[in-house]
């Protein structure tokens, strides 16, 4: 099957998110706003979007920002935007609401220190994906570049320092490197998190052309033999006085260094796969190139998609880890595993610019159950 017919048999066999995913993101051209209303409302009221809304809590309070509960802030509002929830969708503003107005408090703080730079950056990121421009949103993503190009155009990974540079290193953080003070300032770390790569693509398309050379920086920066040999989860930052913390949520790329030896890292391949595809830094690396081969290995008889399961994971962890992949209701079935699969694909392409010119299915079947 060509794109255009895998989009038609899309709309034909899944279920609310990729239904209305499918309509929203990869027809051309796009279906009336009354079909895509149509369809939106057929996804809000979904049992598996209604769960997820659930999971964030109507004030800051009631949910942590950052953890690997579903209940957590990062993990809820990820997998809601991945299933298609978006600007304008009353019950989700109604849950977004409360982390916009604390972005907005927060952004104006005189001291905001490293612990915003992290914990700002990922709501600000999730906000983003779900389609609002929040002033808020623009500054912290617009600070995280300043700081991230400023580092990153120096093409330097020499990130550590001994850990007896100063007293106290925690036994327990041993067997993880010192970061210099240099890299994990007041602005955050210099180093990109991937937190940051979510932000800079949820808002590239309000980019200048100038921003977007230096988001490229950035990825191209991440996309270095060096930074992939870097340790995972980045090491270990000195705070006041006698703490130090852990930092992690750095950006390597499953296959990088071959796809015959995929480990645990092969839950995030589609995930960032897609996510970079809107980097021109990044289509334009081999890195990509093997990748979208490397899928496309995965080809049914039929012409649809199927991946590996443990490519589209479902469990308890954190969203950002590819443990919250899944976007059918049911799974169990072979087709569910062909559906996902195959709208990733699609996905990919189209955030790639690869995805082919095809003629628009049936516009009646857009907004009809399956």
């Amino acid at each position: 099957m060509k794109d255009g017919s895998l989009i038609a048999w899309l709309l034909e066999h899944s279920g609310p998110a990729i239904r209305y995913r499918t309509a929203a993101e990869l027809l051309d051209p796009r279906p009336s706003p009354q079909e895509l209303a149509r369809v939106s409302q057929e996804l809000e009221q979904s049992p598996l979007v209604q769960g997820w809304l659930a999971n964030v809590g109507l004030s800051t309070g009631d949910t942590d920002l950052h953890g690997s509960k579903r209940t957590c802030f990062e993990n809820a509002a990820g997998k809601l935007t991945q299933l298609g929830c978006h600007r304008g969708m009353a019950g989700y503003d109604a849950r977004m609401a409360p982390f916009r107005r604390w972005l907005a408090e927060q952004v104006e703080r005189p001291s905001r220190g490293l612990w915003f730079a992290y914990y700002g950056t990922l709501v600000a990121a999730a906000l983003a994906r779900g389609g609002y421009r929040d002033r808020a949103i623009v500054q912290v993503a617009s600070r995280r570049l300043e700081e991230l190009y400023g580092f990153t155009k120096e093409k330097s990974y020499d990130l550590y320092i001994p850990q007896d540079t100063y007293p106290g290193f925690p036994k327990a953080f041993r067997r993880r490197p010192l970061i210099s003070p240099e890299i994990s300032g007041p602005g955050g770390l210099r180093i990109p998190v991937i937190h940051d790569i979510l932000l800079l693509a949820a808002r590239y398309d309000d980019l200048s052309e100038e921003e977007r050379a230096r988001a490229d920086t950035v990825i191209a920066y991440i996309l270095e033999p060096a930074y992939q040999r870097l340790p995972n989860g980045y090491g270990v930052v000195k705070g006041e006085g006698r703490h130090y913390y852990g930092h992690g949520w750095d950006v390597k790329l499953p296959g990088f260094f071959g796809y015959d030896a995929l480990g645990p890292e092969s839950a995030t391949l589609v995930q960032r796969s897609e996510l970079l595809a809107r980097f021109p830094a990044a289509r334009g690396h081999p890195w990509f190139g093997e990748g979208l081969a490397h899928l496309e290995g995965f080809r049914t008889p039929q012409g649809a998609y199927a991946f590996p399961r443990e490519y589209l994971r479902e469990s308890e962890g954190y969203w950002v880890s590819g443990y919250v992949m899944g976007l059918e209701q049911d799974r169990r079935s072979k087709r569910a595993l062909e559906v996902e699969s195959t709208f990733w694909m699609l996905r990919i392409k189209r955030s790639a610019g690869m995805l082919g010119q095809n003629p628009c299915p049936d516009r009646t079947t857009v907004g009809r159950a399956p």
